[in-house]
This record gives structure tokens, sequence and C-alpha cells, in this order.
């Protein structure tokens, strides 16, 4: 009984979006890995994205909603590297920006490599490098 009024609640209250915030089903797919610092949002990591590249590489690809702050519903996707021997630092393979329909509105290019030490800010980095990783032992 629970469980066919969580479905309803989820099929009433859902949002046909291409984006939308992980849903109990999607507990495993979609980890938390920090706070946007722009525009205050939480940022996933989709564990699905993890694809191994080299033998101690990995790609993966982060998200969080534009809303909290532009109050726009639009999705960002950043592609990212990590060698899992030099975790401090990663490189971008680029991003993009969807609007509230799934639609692509912009493709920004691979800016390279970034520092993500602890002294850098990107906390939300290092989470998902170390979830990566861990999952790639």
């Amino acid at each position: 009984m629970a469980r066919l009024t969580i479905t309803a609640l989820l099929t009433v209250t859902a949002v046909p979006t291409l984006w939308q915030l992980p849903s109990l089903s999607q507990a495993t797919r979609y980890v938390s890995v920090g706070i946007d610092e722009f525009n205050k949002a939480t940022v996933y990591l989709d564990r699905q994205s993890i694809k191994k590249t080299g033998q101690t590489s990995y790609k993966y690809t982060i998200f969080s909603s534009n809303q909290p702050i532009t109050e726009k519903k639009e999705r960002f996707e950043e592609d990212i590297v990590v060698n899992c021997n030099k975790m401090n630092s990663i490189v971008h393979l680029g991003s993009r920006l969807y609007d509230a329909t799934g639609r692509l509105v912009k493709t920004d290019p691979p800016p390279g490599t970034q520092d993500v030490s602890s002294s850098s800010g990107s906390t939300t980095y290092r989470n998902a490098n170390r979830i990566v990783c861990k999952r790639g032992r």
C-alpha cells in the first residue's frame, strides 16, 4: 500500500523534464557531491556516466539545476576526466546548458586542467573524484 502511494505521489507531482532531481528510484544513480558556488544548487554525479578511459583514468558527468538563483529551470552539465593517481587535478572536457524543455542552449569548450586541491575551493570536484576512483578500485 505504501509503495503504491509513493509511486502515485511521484507520478502526480513529477515534472516532465529531462533533468528531474533524483527520485527515490534514482538514488543509486545520482549522488550529491556538493553545492555549486555560483548558483548555490546541489551538484550531482551521474554514476552511470562513469567510463574508464585509461589504466587509472575515468570520465564522468556532474550536473546541477540553475533554478535556485536564476529562477529559470535550466540544467548545467560538465564532463570531467580524473586520473586516480593524481586526484588533485581534473581535465574539463566541456560543459552544456539545457533549457526547461531539455533543448541544448549553450556549449562551452573545454577550459583544460584545473587544480582541485583542498586549498582551491573545489570541494565538489574532489568529492566526485573520490567516489569515481573508489568505484574503480
